[in-house]
């Protein structure tokens, strides 16, 4: 099977994954047969655009204009746009008698949003993630302190550390958020 003929076998979200997080890892010849699939199947500006993005280093100040376009979009939550979006880390623990999940993850959205979702997963932590030993005390307690941090974010008013992380992370998402919304 050719590599044109894998990627037209490819389910969309598939391939969309492919060029959201995995272009600039591609060889020449794969991005070309990226490319052309994602023209073919009319996936969209904003899934092109990402792929380009991937395919360059970015430099500071193209972080930087990139973290500013997606503070202003709507929150990918609620898709209100009455503050700026912004990213935290928000956790959960949960303890299992000897084993604890511990699951931080980095989530997108306006002050409000960011905030509801610290809370449930504080509450859920506080809950359940004590019940295990040795860890599950000390994951609760890093689940909690991400949590309690996240919930003070509707006071900044800059980026966070955790927004920028991830448009240095994932550029290909970030620019695809952004090119979906101005269209």
């Amino acid at each position: 099977m050719t590599l044109q003929e894998r990627y037209q076998t490819m389910p969309d979200e598939q391939l969309e994954l492919i060029a959201l997080h995995e272009a600039g890892d591609l060889t020449p010849e794969a991005l070309n047969v990226l490319r052309a699939e994602v023209r073919r199947r009319s996936l969209g500006e904003a899934l092109g655009s990402a792929v380009e993005v991937q395919t360059r280093p970015l430099s500071p100040h193209d972080v930087s204009v990139l973290v500013e376009q997606v503070r202003q979009q709507p929150c990918p939550q609620c898709g209100r746009r009455d503050g700026p979006v912004n990213a935290s880390i928000v956790a959960r623990a949960t303890g299992l008698l000897l084993v604890t999940i511990y699951e931080p993850s980095t989530s997108l959205g306006c002050a409000g949003c960011l905030g509801r979702e610290a809370f449930r997963a504080a509450l859920f932590t506080a809950l359940l993630g004590w019940w295990a030993f040795p860890m599950g005390p000390i994951r609760t307690v890093q689940a909690l302190g991400h949590n309690i941090t996240t919930m003070r974010l509707g006071m900044r008013r800059d980026a966070s550390k955790a927004l920028i992380a991830y448009v240095q992370q994932n550029p290909g998402e970030a620019t695809a958020f952004v090119e979906s919304h101005c269209r």
